[in-house]
């Protein structure tokens, strides 16, 4: 704490007399006046000019009178804080003596007091000193101060520093061969099929649209789907940026969006192709149904670069709650980084590997792609509908999934007592996005007590911060309101 040109509480004018200044406020106009210029900060022109001082008197008199007649309240004891004294050599109302009468509010030796050329005022007279010397103690407070956030237990592997997740996909593409790698509504991909279209869509965007740039901005404005996932890949081996279009975007916004960003192509489906109509710089291809077969035939004329790690990967668009959305940019070892780290703090296990996805798709959906699993796709349209997304995840047997707490809110409520019965084979519900009331986390102990609930802290545009297993601990009661944010992730991601 700093202490500024006066004693402490002990010494105010209700506690101590009249007070060092004496009694300013009960002075006549011209008394006053003088009382004022002599601290220093009234400007001589304002002073010799009656009709303003005429104006500023009442104001300056009423202010006086609450300093003499306020009265501190009863000491509680000793702050336990640091305390630092400062004032001006030339004011003679709080000399040094005056000033040291704060070691009274501090258990702890007081600091100074510190004293600067000047008078009452010598904020202003010496302000480069006096900031200065605040910047001095803060950075001596902080430095003896444990850390705020613990390390995490896990460490991220070499991989993430020095590989490329677009790489690893295809990596472990070529070694599954015929395994399902995708599966949505309207097909399944297997693995070689992925390898297969991702290099097809890569070389028609880097030497069709792209011209052969390494580098530039591409958009991606389709629903979630496989085909979704097949061009985020592609964009990366092109060696290009993705930047986020969401389908729930106005055509203004798509337009501003890409615009802002200088995005020179963007990949889209017919029923979202109006959007980037008029969008400038930015040259639209438009997949249609058959997309995959036109191109099967189509050879690259040359080779792709390689990004680094430190390069610009992705570009996404904040959620606007706080006023215009932004754009925030994330690196090739981020995106990489954080579909690992969420693993090594909730792995995959034999009884919990089918995971299905939708929120946050452009985060997850491809994790599962590292470790040779599947990715089930649930369509756009059963975030609205409850029953859609719990027939999606029956379907396909999932065993873990990724909701909002306020959409798992919601399915609990729309399913009732049958939630656990139809939801048998999950085992890992991870709630993102929000805070995680403990009522909802109490409810799902309740419908699903075998399996686990995850607090997944995390934002859209920085990926995950932390992990709490919530249920079916029943001991866990961080607070009666919301779960905790829990242990840290490897990397902060």
């Amino acid at each position: 704490m700093f202490a500024s040109g006066h004693g402490s509480p002990s010494t105010a004018p209700a506690v101590a007399g009249a007070g060092r200044l004496g009694r300013l406020s009960g002075l006549d106009d011209a008394s006053l006046v003088e009382a004022v210029k002599a601290f220093g900060t009234l400007p001589a022109d304002l002073a010799d000019n009656a009709g303003l001082m005429q104006v500023v008197l009442p104001a300056l008199r009423a202010d006086f009178q609450v300093y003499e007649t306020y009265q501190p309240a009863q000491s509680a004891g000793p702050l336990a804080l640091s305390v630092t004294a400062l004032g001006g050599r030339e004011d003679a109302a709080f000399p040094p003596d005056v000033l040291a009468s704060w070691q009274e509010e501090t258990s702890l030796p007081l600091q100074g007091p510190e004293i600067f050329p000047g008078g009452h005022f010598f904020i202003d007279s010496a302000r480069a000193g006096v900031l200065d010397l605040v910047v001095r103690h803060l950075e001596d407070a902080l430095s003896d101060l444990p850390p705020s956030l613990a390390s995490s237990p896990w460490t991220l592997p070499e991989t993430c520093a020095e590989g490329l997740l677009h790489e690893a996909v295809l990596e472990v593409a070529r070694g599954h061969g015929e395994a399902q790698a995708v599966v949505d509504e309207q097909r399944g991909v297997s693995y070689a099929e992925l390898a297969r279209e991702v290099e097809v869509v890569a070389a028609k965007l880097r030497f069709g649209l792209l011209r052969g740039a390494a580098g530039e901005i591409v958009g991606l404005l389709m629903p979630h789907d496989a085909t979704y996932m097949v061009c985020m890949l592609a964009v990366w081996r092109a060696a290009a940026v993705l930047i986020v279009l969401e389908t729930h975007f106005p055509a203004g916004m798509v337009r501003e969006v890409c615009e802002e960003s200088g995005t020179a192509a963007a990949i889209t489906v017919l029923a979202h192709a109006q959007k980037l109509r008029g969008v400038d710089g930015c040259e639209c291809w438009v997949l249609e149904d058959d997309w995959a077969a036109a191109l099967a035939s189509y050879v690259a004329p040359g080779d792709f670069p390689r990004a680094r790690g430190q390069d610009l990967a992705i570009l996404m668009m904040t959620s606007g709650t706080t006023g215009k959305p932004k754009q925030i940019a994330g690196t090739h070892f981020f995106v990489h980084a954080g579909h690992v780290a969420k693993n090594q703090c909730v792995p995959y296990q034999d009884d919990d590997n089918r995971e299905a996805f939708n929120v946050m798709f452009v985060w997850e959906a491809l994790r599962p792609l590292l470790y040779g699993l599947t990715s089930f796709v649930i369509p756009d349209a059963a975030v609205l509908d409850p029953q859609l997304f719990v027939a999606t995840l029956q379907k396909h047997r999932c065993t873990r999934v990724l909701t909002t707490p306020s959409l798992l809110s919601t399915i609990m409520q729309y399913r009732g007592r049958d939630f656990g019965t139809a939801l048998g084979a999950m085992r890992t519900w991870l709630a993102c996005g929000e805070v995680l009331p403990m009522r909802v986390v109490r409810t799902f102990r309740e419908m699903l007590p075998t399996c686990r609930l995850v607090n997944d802290y995390s934002t859209w545009e920085s990926g995950d911060v932390a992990y709490a297993t919530t249920s079916p601990e029943p001991a866990y009661e961080p607070s009666s309101v919301f779960a905790a944010a829990g242990g840290p992730a490897p990397g902060g991601f």
